[in-house]
């Protein structure tokens, strides 16, 4: 029981890292080519 509560964790923490770091990358992206194109920030 414990291996399976241990490694649901593991998963569901890498998968949040994940999913942190690939909202961090659009969301620079996403700036960075409104900086470059000009558009007013919102």
């Amino acid at each position: 029981m414990q291996k399976e509560v241990l490694s649901g964790l593991l998963l569901s923490t890498i998968l949040g890292v994940i999913e942190f770091v690939r909202i961090f990358v659009w969301q620079k992206l996403a700036f960075m080519i409104m900086v470059s194109f000009g558009f007013p920030l919102l």
